[in-house]
Order: C-alpha cells, then structure tokens, then sequence
C-alpha cells in the first residue's frame, strides 16, 4: 500500500508541476500585456531623457566645456539606458505576476480600455507627479513636527 501512495503522490505532482509553470508564464504574459496596456513602457521612454538631463546637470554643473563633452556620449547613454529598460519592464512584470492572478490581470488590462482607463493612462505621469510632490510635502510636514515634538521631549527629559 505504501508503494502504491508512493506511486500516486509522484503522478499527481508531475501533473501539478506543469501546471504551475504554465500559470507562471501566463501570469508573466498577462502581466507584459497589462504593461503594454498602461502604457508603462512609453512612460519609461519618455522619462530617460528627463533622467539624462538630470545626470547632465549634476555632472556638469553648468560648465560649458563639461556641456559640450557631455552632449557627445549623451546618446550613447541614452542608447544604454533603452537596454536597460527591458529589465526593468520584466521587474514590473514579475511584481504583477506574483501579485495577480491571469484573470485578474487579464480585467486590469480589460479595464485599460475603457474610457476611464485610457483617462487614467492619459493622466497618470501628471498625477503621479502631483501625488508623489503631495506626499513628499505632507512628509516634510510630519518630519518637522516630529523633530520639534522630539526636541521638546528630549529637553523636558534632561536630568
């Protein structure tokens, strides 16, 4: 009897294994479609030359001759940072895939495509810089207020 259950637990896990390597890559798929959807990939397009100029400014602190060095490899990164970005689209992915099912990502991309999706994709580098400039606002905010509260605290606790 023991070798029979022995038998049948090694034939229902070869056919579980499959299974579950499938959903993986179908969860992965649904995921990259998902992406495809929302526009991720665009949106990392069109933040590397946001990004690029940034490095300029910190490399070359308005230096004309640093400018001009600069602008002559500047493609070349740009270029780079383009292969770069097909890891980061597969870290997305993996984010998406381990945290949703096929069918919910399946709806998500679904949703995409509604209006109010397409708004929401239309709208969502300008909100997403609204949001992040609130909450970095709202945390330097609390952060002062901690710091004197702190202040306060550690003064009265003087011995």
């Amino acid at each position: 009897m023991t070798r029979f259950a022995t038998l049948v637990f090694v034939a229902l896990m070869a056919n579980v294994v499959p299974a579950a390597a499938d959903d993986a890559s179908d969860r992965h798929d649904a995921s990259i479609a998902l992406l495809n959807q929302m526009h991720t990939i665009d949106n990392v397009s069109a933040m590397l030359p946001t990004i690029l100029a940034q490095v300029q400014s910190a490399l070359t602190r308005g230096d004309p001759t640093l400018t001009k060095q600069f602008a002559t490899f500047a493609s070349k990164l740009q270029g780079d940072a383009e292969l770069e970005k097909a890891d980061l689209i597969e870290q997305l992915a993996a984010v998406y895939a381990k945290t949703f099912t096929v069918d919910e990502l399946k709806g998500m991309a679904a949703f995409y495509q509604t209006p109010l999706g397409q708004k929401i994709v239309a709208t969502q580098t300008a909100t997403g810089s609204d949001i992040f400039r609130v909450t970095r606002e709202w945390g330097t905010k609390i952060a002062q207020q901690m710091a004197k509260e702190a202040a306060v605290d550690m003064q009265d606790a003087k011995p």
